[in-house]
């Protein structure tokens, strides 16, 4: 899970005990042990992080994960790689190509070259620079335009996008009053998945699907199958089931399937358990003001926005 490395790594700020000096060996060798198993772990969680703040469409957060390895260990190599990823991700390409000379140059001096993932990464930074490289392929999707902006909500769209992007969950429930923010939440956070970046891999190249049942009066679960089918624009193929026909779509790529507003349809259990049973690579994010029931459900609760402090607000009468 995502929430237990930030916090752990919020914890890690610097080498175990850094600036005490031990006389006796035995315990300058039982220092240099932990230190090194801490600075190992937190590489790793680090490493995860940049990789999933860069599947959630926030390549600068990737590039601060990827500066803080650095930072521990100058020679890693995947850290290298994440921050070449986050340079061509933000069109920085000069940038990309001086920090390949800078490593090569480094490596050069221990008779080594940068390993094929970053010569890769340089050769593309040199087409993009020379607008070389063919437009990027846009990630399938259904979502609507946004039309006003996004505000007061960045601590649980940061969360929520770390529960999309963790290959581990597969099915999120938004749950709150109505009128309180969870589809605005959801769509939001929908909209950085499918942004295309040229140098990182998408979470779901499959697209992503949005999909309102709040019109849908008949708690059948066929019905509720058929309305899928139709948002999505898919077309069934004659006496096809609309399960079938959404599973027939959606396998083989990594697909994110967001429903909205369920609270009034119980049978959207039994449609959702198949789903995510035929489809293994499958995530599915709802809204509603009633949980599911089902086992593997992952619950947020989406309150309301802070009130601010009238001491803050308060103007003299005009």
């Amino acid at each position: 899970a995502i929430a237990p490395l930030q916090a752990a790594l919020d914890l890690y700020s610097a080498d175990l005990l850094l600036g005490f000096d031990l006389l006796n060996d035995f315990y300058t060798d039982w220092l240099q042990e932990w230190r090194t198993k801490y600075r190992r772990q937190a590489l790793m969680a680090l490493g995860r992080l940049a990789e999933c703040y860069g599947r959630a469409g926030q390549p600068r957060l990737m590039e601060k994960m990827a500066r803080r390895q650095l930072a521990l260990n100058p020679e890693r190599e995947i850290a290298h790689f994440q921050l070449m990823q986050t340079y061509l991700a933000q069109g920085e390409f000069m940038v990309a190509l001086k920090h390949y000379a800078a490593y090569e140059k480094q490596l050069e001096e221990f008779g080594e070259q940068p390993p094929p993932s970053l010569r890769m990464l340089h050769q593309r930074a040199i087409a993009y620079r020379q607008q070389r490289v063919a437009p990027l392929q846009p990630i399938p999707h259904n979502l609507p335009p946004e039309e006003t902006p996004f505000y007061g909500r960045q601590e649980e769209l940061d969360d929520l996008l770390m529960w999309l992007v963790s290959p581990d969950q597969r099915l999120l429930t938004l749950l709150g009053l109505g009128g309180i923010g969870k589809t605005r939440l959801a769509l939001v956070a929908a909209r950085y998945l499918v942004q295309p970046w040229s140098s990182i891999s998408p979470r779901f190249p499959g697209g992503v699907w949005f999909v309102s049942l709040a019109e849908l009066q008949n708690n059948d679960e066929e019905a509720a199958a058929q309305v899928i089918v139709q948002n999505c624009g898919w077309q069934p193929r004659p006496d096809e089931k609309a399960l079938t026909t959404i599973i027939r779509h959606m396998r083989g790529n990594a697909c994110l399937l967001i429903l909205d507003n369920l609270e009034h349809l119980p049978c959207m259990a039994d449609v959702i358990l198949p789903l995510l049973t035929e489809l293994p690579i499958m995530t599915v994010l709802t809204t509603s003001r009633q949980q599911l029931g089902l086992q593997r459900e992952v619950v947020r609760q989406v309150r309301g926005l802070p009130t601010p402090n009238t001491k803050v607000i308060r103007s003299p009468p005009v």
